[in-house]
């Protein structure tokens, strides 16, 4: 795709801070004019009639021939829809081009190097210098080669005035320089480019870049930089016995940087990263396609701006960035690692239902504490709820429910389970993020030399304890709940471009499909649709006037030692056809009380009403005639009157009394949900 041009999936030109982006059919010899002066330069001797070549003229002591890399543009990242995150501009750095002065005292190229660099200062209110070390050695070696003498690219109103002043021997060298035209905008995500050598010294070799250029050093950047790099160019130049360029001749173009297609959504994006903002002094938010995998946004706040690191940040600014408290660095969304908190219920009754423990009938009572050993754990209400069934144990989100159900089941079904829907290994995104902590049996024996006992297996089952997960893991899990038979690896980048458009690479998603039965998700779902959709849910605040959404609140310890909390919101959306999958994450502050439902589920609920405009609805609902879009206005259905079975008076079941009829139960069920997993004969139960 030509770099800033529109057209297929090419990129939208958004005009640079100095310049507009440059193409990828940009001419070369703007470049070179500017860095190799076509007119003479003054003090020159008059050039001769003819071609200008003395007899001998490669062993004459003044002409020389320089053979120079020309670099070549650096690719583009893009949106899915081509907008660009990354691209170039032509910018300008200012230096001193020598006349012929090899018959003139070593003064007089001081002096002649001085002048100009005191109008620069004048003209432009700077401070620059150069030593005479400097000035004599860059005559010696490189005098065919300007002097660069500013380390930063001039603002286009300074290049304006150099341009006007007009001064001989001024000279302004057009380089390209990455820009991000977004941003902070996934700032996390495209990282930056760095690590630039600085300007030549010396003789200068054959091959040489006609200007430093940047590596990735973060991000798709890093990931890419070999694609983005493309092929340097190589331009011949002729100067004669008296310094003046005579010929010059591109022997090569350069072949631009490949263009990198994200699967973000600019306009996702940049209303997820606000309301981001506008929710949380830190936390993250992630949201996928559900059949594709594809991350259409993935905001981190705090934030930074790439733009900063280009051509180069200063140590004050960099170590600022790196020992801010609030981690601005950080990609919260994809390296974030946290307690899963009662997200992880969803995939805690999966197990129950699996290993049979349960069936969406069961009722075991939701007391405000629970007894395990010589141990109290107690559930978020301080007031007993009675007895309830697993969708109204995900609807009120009951610890002491999950407590119970524990108590009756082996620690793999539950483990396992996790490990089934991606908990504990990276997503496999191209870019570095973090693969969390899904303790095992196994992990366990290696870490504690004993399995999981019981009083850790209920602390595991609501998403705490061990478990460490991402925002972007636990909304990759949400994709396999919310289409019942795949997990479908997140996709950060759709395909890789050439810059005529011509597809290089391109990266599919293979679903793998999962050992759940989907009449157990379907119960799951419909505790997830009463989360947000029943008076007595704690997600109400994610809800959606005209469709519905489906979610799981979650509150945890993340920080004890600082009383610092964590609130999860994560599901999908619409319930009946999902379409979206997303997790949202709020960092609590030291002592702040919070929970789910009052701190992520307003993200969610506030980016639906303002992302899903009436055209937007209307094309969703054209996806599946089962997507309910309410008129507007229409009051919101109360929940189905046989739903509200899931709440009873009735006292509930011992779970330690169902222990033996369980696990009688067993032999006539399909092989432990673990055994999908390598494992051999059935443990004995842990401590």
């Amino acid at each position: 795709m030509p770099q800033g041009e529109e057209g297929g999936n090419g990129a939208k030109p958004a005009a640079g801070p100095m310049a507009p982006p440059v193409g990828a059919n940009s001419a070369v010899t703007d470049l070179l004019g500017g860095l190799l002066p076509a007119e003479a330069p003054p003090n020159a001797a008059p050039a001769p009639s003819g071609p200008g070549f003395p007899v001998g003229f490669l062993t004459v002591k003044g002409a020389r021939i320089l053979n120079l890399s020309i670099p070549a543009p650096r690719g583009q990242i893009v949106d899915r829809n081509g907008v660009p995150l990354a691209q170039n501009v032509v910018v300008h750095y200012l230096g001193v081009n020598f006349p012929y002065m090899d018959a003139d005292p070593e003064e007089k190229r001081i002096a002649y190097a001085r002048e100009r660099l005191e109008k620069a200062n004048t003209l432009l209110g700077k401070a620059w210098t150069l030593s005479d070390k400097d000035i004599l050695d860059h005559y010696r070696n490189r005098r065919w080669l300007p002097l660069v003498f500013a380390n930063l690219p001039l603002p286009e109103d300074d290049r304006k005035k150099v341009e006007v002043a007009a001064f001989p021997g001024l000279v302004l060298l057009p380089t390209y320089q990455r820009i991000y035209p977004q941003q902070q905008l996934a700032g996390h995500i495209v990282g930056y480019v760095g690590k630039r050598a600085p300007w030549p010294k010396g003789e200068v070799p054959d091959g040489e870049a006609m200007w430093p250029m940047a590596q990735g050093v973060q991000g798709l950047e890093k990931s890419f930089d070999k694609q983005l790099t493309g092929v340097d160019g190589r331009v011949q130049i002729i100067f004669n016995d008296r310094g003046e360029r005579v010929e010059e001749k591109v022997l090569r173009p350069p072949v631009p940087g490949m263009n990198v297609v994200t699967t973000l959504d600019v306009e996702m994006q940049r209303l997820a990263e606000q309301l981001t903002e506008k929710h949380v002094r830190r936390g993250a938010f992630v949201l996928m396609e559900v059949q594709t995998g594809d991350i259409l946004a993935m905001s981190s706040y705090p934030r930074y701006d790439p733009n900063e690191f280009v051509p180069l940040i200063s140590a004050e600014r960099f170590n600022a960035l790196n020992n801010d408290p609030e981690k601005p660095m950080i990609g919260r969304a994809f390296q974030g690692v946290y307690p899963p908190a009662s997200t992880f219920k969803v995939f805690s009754a999966l197990g129950l239902l699996h290993a049979g423990t349960i069936s969406e009938d069961s009722i075991y009572d939701c007391p405000n504490s629970f007894t395990i050993g010589d141990r109290i754990a107690r559930n978020w209400n301080e007031e007993s709820e009675g007895g309830m069934n697993v969708i109204g144990a995900l609807a009120r989100s009951c610890n002491t429910w999950f407590f119970a159900g524990s108590m009756v089941t082996d620690a793999p079904y539950i483990t396992e389970m996790g490990v089934e829907f991606g908990f504990g290994r990276k997503t496999g995104i191209p870019i570095e993020e973090a693969a969390g902590l899904m303790p095992t049996d196994a992990w366990w024996v290696k870490q504690f030399g004993a399995k999981i006992g019981k009083g850790d297996l209920c602390n595991i089952s609501i998403g705490q304890g061990s478990v460490g997960a991402t925002p972007l893991q636990v909304a990759q899990a949400m994709t396999a709940v919310a289409n019942r038979s795949a997990l479908v690896p997140a996709r950060l980048v759709l395909q890789v471009q050439d810059y005529l458009e011509n597809i290089r690479d391109s990266y599919d998603v293979v679903p793998r499909e999962l050992k759940v039965p989907a009449r157990n998700i379907d119960i799951v779902q419909r505790g997830m649709f009463e989360v947000v959709n029943s008076d007595r849910g704690t997600g109400k605040n994610a809800g959606h006037k005209r469709i519905h959404v489906s979610g799981k609140t979650g509150t945890g310890q993340w920080n004890p030692a600082k009383s610092q909390n964590i609130a999860w919101f994560a599901g999908f959306a619409p319930s009946e056809y999902p379409v979206y999958a997303f997790a949202a994450v709020y960092e609590g502050e030291p002592g702040e009380k919070i929970g789910g439902g009052s701190k992520a589920a307003p993200i969610i609920g506030d980016f639906f009403e303002e992302y899903l405009t009436e055209p937007r609805l209307l094309a969703l609902k054209e996806l599946s005639d089962s997507i309910q879009v309410r008129e507007p206005g229409a009051v919101s259905p109360t929940v189905d009157p046989s739903l509200q079975a899931i709440y009873h008076g009735a006292p509930s079941v011992d779970p330690l009394a169902e222990l033996e009829a369980a696990k009688a139960a067993q032999a006539k069920r399909p092989p432990p949900f673990f055994r999908f997993f390598g494992g051999g004969k059935k443990q004995p139960q842990g401590r």
